[in-house]
This record gives C-alpha cells, structure tokens and sequence, in this order.
C-alpha cells in the first residue's frame, strides 16, 4: 500500500536535501528494493512479524527504508527521536522488548551505557564512513548482500505497525500501540 502499488508509474517517493545541499532521489521502484533488501536482513537476524525494530536516525533515505522494510517483514517499527539521552533510550527499548536498533555514528554512543540492549544496526554516511564497533551490523555492507526480492507479509488491520511513545513529561514515557488500519494516517 506504500511503496508496490506506485512503482510501475515510475514516479518519484523521495526527494532528499542535506544540509550542505546535497539531493538524493529515489523512486518507488528504489524504495521498494530497498524496503525489500531491509526486510530480507531483518528475517536473516531472526526478526518476524510482530517483532519491534528501533530507529534513531536523522531523517535520511535509509531512515525510510527501514521503516519501510520493517513493514514489509510484517514487523513494529518503533521511532527514537535522535534527542533523547541514554536512559530515555534504555527505557523506551527495556519496555518495547526491541530486537534491532538501526541508529547512525553520532547516536551509537547512546547505546553504550543501556544493559541488554538489542543488536545494533550502524547505517554510515558513504562519504567519510566510519569503522563499525565489533558486535555491531554494517547495515550498507549487509543491505548490499540482501536480495531485492521479498513480498510484503500479510498483516490484519488490528495488528501493529508502530510503537510511538508518549512524552514522559508526567511519569515514565508509555509505549502507544497503533494498528495497521492507522498507517494511512500517517
């Protein structure tokens, strides 16, 4: 419904700036295969369907391939807003039960002082790209071994999509389960 029913026209998903003004675009036919290399390494880690998947990572092209991805292996994307401190990250991951943490070089420090956290996923800049920590995934490495073939699982409106958390501004932040039947919200 996001991605596959688009492709054949060809038209573009994403249109991409960074700060120093360098674009990226990438067509739904791109996003697809992305979406789909994502998934088949999200099923070669043991992630399923129902499983959360973490992200904390600035608003890139890889951030909606992993979104996407996680969809298409009928799995819970679960957002980290890339300013929170290690102790909001801990408890948001402690109480998701999340499997896999993709993040980037800045945010991976965060990481560090959370006990039992999940495997990490480190998605590097091509230019200036950073050594990967031991026991962490390459996640450009790993995508490129992935196929671009995985057919999207089937999912019921009343299963999960996303795990958003509430603010924590009046005691400690409560993970918001929301069904498949609000994607097109959002």
């Amino acid at each position: 419904e996001c991605v596959d029913r688009w492709v054949e026209t060809g038209k573009l998903a994403l249109r991409w700036e960074d700060a120093a003004g360098h674009t990226r675009d990438m067509t739904f036919a791109e996003l697809r295969d992305e979406a789909a290399r994502f998934a088949n390494l999200l099923t070669s880690l043991g992630v399923g369907p129902g499983d959360l998947v973490a992200c904390m990572s600035p608003r890139t092209p890889d951030l909606m391939a992993v979104a996407m991805g996680v969809w298409r292996a009928g799995a819970v994307y679960q957002p980290l807003f890339t300013a929170f401190g290690p102790k909001a990250i801990e408890h948001r991951l402690a109480s998701s039960g999340a499997k896999l943490v993709v993040t980037d070089p800045a945010n991976r420090p965060k990481l560090d002082d959370v006990p039992n956290a999940p495997k990490v996923a480190v998605v590097t800049p091509a230019a200036g790209k950073q050594p990967i920590r031991d026991g962490d995934i390459d996640f450009a490495a790993e995508m490129a071994k992935q196929s671009t073939v995985f057919a999207p699982v089937p999912r019921k409106s009343d299963d999960l999509f996303m795990l958003m958390s509430t603010s924590g501004t009046t005691g400690l932040p409560k993970g918001v389960p929301v069904p498949m039947k609000a994607l097109i919200s959002f």
